[in-house]
């Protein structure tokens, strides 16, 4: 990430995200509609989707958190810097997002059984001097923490922020902005974190779990911990390139793993053609399931992602923000632009649950539909490339998206 330091003060919106166990059992109240919320969160999930994800082995980043932090700067954004901001995140003129995340950043971190938290944080530069408008309205509609930023730390400026964020995460991850990145131009950094913790709501016996071949998209044949189970579960056959779905609840079942599992080992590019798609609906993937008894093999992994979203964003639209022409006269009377967007997610899947940050396929069935009867168990064999979701039902929101085509690559960096 470069900081520009001209006259112009920039800001760094650093983003986090963070999946662990599963203990669910919590009260969004089923009425309230966050679906136009939830619509724009997908689309935007899709778009970065197609830019992150696509062409590279493995994938995790939280749409969540990257569309919480940018709302935080589109709340001080203004004239064409805000349009650009609004149409980046999908947003549409009846959607009050600030309202809206208000709400649901307060109903998110009420939960009492499953470890979900929810953190913001706002650290500005000494010299500069947030409109009071723009301060109260981060308290109040985001609950974020909002600090002083010490550029005479010895240990790096941004060494307060990573304590922070370690904290938030359970030290799952512990640097989210490398050493030499800030600089003494750096006006504002926003500070997304997402911890979500949670246990299976059926799950997988460490016993049962054996090494077996996964074969990748190139054909290459490699061995992985297999993690196996027979329970019921919710399965369709996918409209889309005839990909089979699985919903994997938590142990409160409106929290739920969806892996999209392709029929053959080549088939994950005609897969993520379709879902990335901008016609494509991808609401449909978490729709009309049928309960059913399924063998289900999934592999064990964990997977550790780190990027910066500046340039996926600019191919989104998102232009005038990074440059001197950017408007965030909103935030503060100093002229500022954002210089950098940093995400760092990590998953961990195991037989107990989900665990650390950021979250996760084949033989479904040769019928479009599955028949009302049938004696032997469905097979969902994940033992080639799949797509998955970690996804809050109740509100719709994506908390994590990812893919899994290489179970031995456990980390990547991206710009």
């Amino acid at each position: 990430m470069i900081i520009m330091a001209i006259r112009l003060l920039p800001i760094v919106v650093g983003l986090l995200a963070i999946i662990g166990r599963v203990d669910c059992a919590w009260g969004i109240p089923e009425t309230r509609d966050f679906v136009p919320l939830s619509t724009a969160s997908t689309k935007f999930s899709q778009k970065l989707y197609k830019d992150l994800a696509i062409n590279r082995p493995n994938a995790v980043f939280s749409p969540f958190s990257a569309h919480v932090a940018l709302s935080m700067a589109y709340l001080g954004a203004r004239g064409n810097t805000a349009n650009e901001l609004r149409t980046a995140l999908q947003l549409t003129p009846e959607i009050e997002v600030h309202d809206n995340y208000q709400e649901l950043i307060d109903l998110l971190n009420k939960v009492n059984d499953v470890t979900l938290d929810i953190a913001n944080s706002v650290w500005i530069h000494p010299d500069i001097t947030l409109l009071e408008d723009y301060k109260t309205e981060l308290v109040t509609k985001y609950y974020a923490n909002v600090d002083a930023l010490d550029f005479s730390n010895p240990n790096g400026p941004e060494q307060p922020i990573n304590t922070w964020v370690a904290k938030q995460t359970r030290d799952k991850i512990r640097a989210i902005v490398p050493h030499g990145v800030l600089s003494p131009s750096t006006s504002l950094i926003i500070v997304n974190t997402v911890y979500f913790s949670a246990d299976w709501n059926s799950g997988f016996n460490e016993t049962l779990t054996k090494n077996k071949t996964f074969t990748k998209q190139d054909g290459l044949k490699v061995q992985v911990e297999m993690m196996t189970q027979t329970g019921r579960f919710e399965i369709k056959e996918s409209v889309v390139a005839g990909a089979g779905v699985l919903r994997l609840p938590y142990s409160d079942e409106r929290f739920a793993m969806y892996v999209l599992l392709p029929r053959t080992f080549s088939g994950l590019p005609d897969l993520e053609k379709t879902i990335a798609d901008d016609d494509f609906d991808n609401d449909m993937l978490f729709n009309d399931f049928m309960e059913a008894t399924v063998a289900v093999s999934l592999p064990k992994f964990q997977f550790t992602a780190s990027m910066d979203l500046k340039n996926t964003l600019k191919k989104l639209g998102l232009s005038s923000a990074f440059s001197e022409s950017a408007n965030f006269s909103g935030i503060s009377a100093t002229k500022t632009h954002i210089s950098g967007v940093m995400q760092k997610a990590m998953v961990e899947i195991k037989e107990s649950g989900t665990v650390a940050a950021a979250v996760t396929e084949v033989d479904v069935s040769n019928r479009s539909t599955f028949p009302a009867v049938k004696k032997t168990p469905f097979t969902f064999n994940a033992d080639h490339p799949f797509v998955y979701f970690i996804r809050q039902d109740s509100s719709g929101q994506i908390l994590f998206h990812g893919k899994l085509s290489d179970p031995q690559m456990e980390k990547m960096e991206a710009s």
